[in-house]
This record gives structure tokens, C-alpha cells and sequence, in this order.
């Protein structure tokens, strides 16, 4: 994994409940959850520390025939000029994280953010 470092939390995501996601040295972002339909579906907002207003983001998880699992991350936030800068480091940020969760997941132990 490259930078990305999900924070271990106590019990499951709750809705409401607010979690810290590391990535890299310098950024944290504070994130709060809105919706959680465990183990397959998380919605949350980042409320700090990323350069973007009205971030939502949903996170959904589908076994496959193949004993596999598809992920799909989508998230929305602000079109201007600061919103349309930061895109292409958070698609990166999206692959880091998923390929990091898929390690964890193969060695036993997955991380939660």
C-alpha cells in the first residue's frame, strides 16, 4: 500500500458515528457516517479535511460467482475549481485503498475506515 492507512475502529460502522482516515503523512480526513446496511453498504461524508464541499460517497460491496467480491465506490462533491483539481488524486486515492483492503482481506485481517 502506497499511503493509504484505514484506522482500526471498536465495533462496527454505526450511523452517526465519526472515523479518521489517514492517507499518506499530512492528510486525515474526518469522516461521518450516514448510512450502513453491514457488511454490504456504507454511505458517509467527509466533513474535514479534504479540499471539497458536499462529499458523499457510497461504498457497496457484491459477492460474485466466482467466490469473489465486487467493489464499487461513488462519490459526489462540489464542481468548482478546487472540487475539479482534487479529482484526479482522490480516483487515485480510490485504487490504493481497495487494493489495500483486498490485502488485508487475503491475509485475514481487514481493515475497517
Amino acid at each position: 500500500m502506497t499511503g493509504a492507512t484505514a484506522r482500526r475502529v471498536t465495533g462496527p460502522s454505526r450511523k452517526g458515528s465519526v472515523q479518521w482516515f489517514r492517507y499518506g503523512r499530512r492528510t486525515v480526513s474526518v469522516e461521518e457516517i450516514l448510512e450502513v446496511e453491514a457488511p454490504r453498504r456504507l454511505v458517509y461524508t467527509v466533513v474535514q479535511g479534504i479540499p471539497v464541499k458536499d462529499y458523499r460517497a457510497e461504498v457497496t460491496l457484491t459477492p460474485t460467482s466466482s467466490d469473489g467480491t465486487l467493489i464499487r465506490w461513488a462519490a459526489t462533491w462540489d464542481s468548482t475549481v478546487m472540487g475539479k483539481l482534487v479529482c484526479g488524486k482522490l480516483q487515485k486515492v480510490y485504487v490504493e485503498v481497495v487494493n489495500a483492503l483486498i490485502d488485508a482481506a487475503e491475509k485475514g485481517g481487514a481493515s475497517t475506515t
